[in-house]
């Protein structure tokens, strides 16, 4: 149920964590943007299926979990645009690259495990 719920919002910070397969000085942000819009739409698809609650419940921190990555995604390829623009810092805008890449995707694989270990507990 829990990868039924979710899995369109994976699939979105998937493709958010695409980004950093391009070279840093590709033109990558609607990449991004496209992703956080279908992390919010999935958010609501998900929102919508579950019956109100007043308080955060696991969904809402894994809908938000998701799109703080999107959002970070995006950040740092704006961060790692403008380092790529000179030549000089091509090479430490692919070490960017590739640290931001590793980063996010087990940051997020981890998040997702804790929240799914606690809300188990």
């Amino acid at each position: 149920m829990f990868f039924k719920m979710f899995l369109f919002l994976f699939a979105s910070v998937a493709v958010a964590l695409l980004v950093f397969l391009m070279k840093p000085d590709a033109d990558r942000i609607g990449l991004g943007v496209g992703a956080f819009f279908s992390a919010v739409a999935s958010s609501y698809i998900t929102t919508a299926e579950l019956p109100g609650a007043g308080i955060i419940t696991l969904c809402d921190l894994i809908n938000i979990l998701g799109m703080i990555t999107v959002f970070l995604t995006i950040m740092s390829s704006v961060i790692i645009k403008h380092f790529a623009v000179d030549d000089n810092n091509l090479p430490l805008a692919k070490a960017i690259n590739r640290i931001s890449m590793l980063l996010f995707l087990f940051g997020y694989i981890i998040s997702n495990i804790v929240l799914a270990q606690m809300a188990s507990a």
